[in-house]
């Protein structure tokens, strides 16, 4: 069975390219401090984590140069950025947890997240939102009460 490249990638190596991704859309361009300062590791982790990357075809990276996305690393990007945004979604809408811890866990979480899992996640958080509370079927202070575990 072929195994793709981003199967291959930890869960950290996914966040760099996440880091890399976010810190392009704001910045145009990301730098070795940027990425430390966002992911909250120290410069000489970033630059060996950005040789790997580079190895794998994902970025664009010769040092004391900024770093890009190849096509394929964004790919790999925009899959891990729709997980994480999915998840805090879902977090946030379906069990009411506020938005920094669910940043948070998010992050934990979307490095084990499948493709259908995600689409599943997606469809349940529209019809709750769109069919349930925009319907009134469920009041959102009863909804509230039942997933902190005080309904009656």
């Amino acid at each position: 069975m072929k195994t793709s490249t981003a199967s291959k990638l930890t869960p950290s190596m996914e966040d760099y390219l996440e880091s890399i991704g976010n810190l392009e859309k704001v910045n145009r361009v990301s730098r070795v401090k940027d990425i430390a300062d966002d992911l909250k590791v120290k410069m000489p982790s970033v630059t060996g984590a950005l040789k790997v990357l580079r190895g794998k075809g994902l970025i664009n990276y010769e040092k004391n140069s900024f770093i890009s996305l190849t096509k394929k690393g964004l790919k790999i990007a925009n899959k891990v950025t729709t997980k994480h945004k999915t998840l805090a979604r879902f977090l946030k809408t379906i069990l009411l947890i506020p938005n920094e811890r669910a940043q948070d866990m998010a992050c934990k979480m979307e490095h084990a997240l499948d493709s259908d899992t995600e689409a599943r996640m997606k469809r349940l958080i529209d019809s709750f939102e769109d069919k349930m509370m925009a319907s009134g079927k469920i009041d959102r202070q009863e909804w509230k009460r039942f997933i902190e575990g005080k309904a009656s």
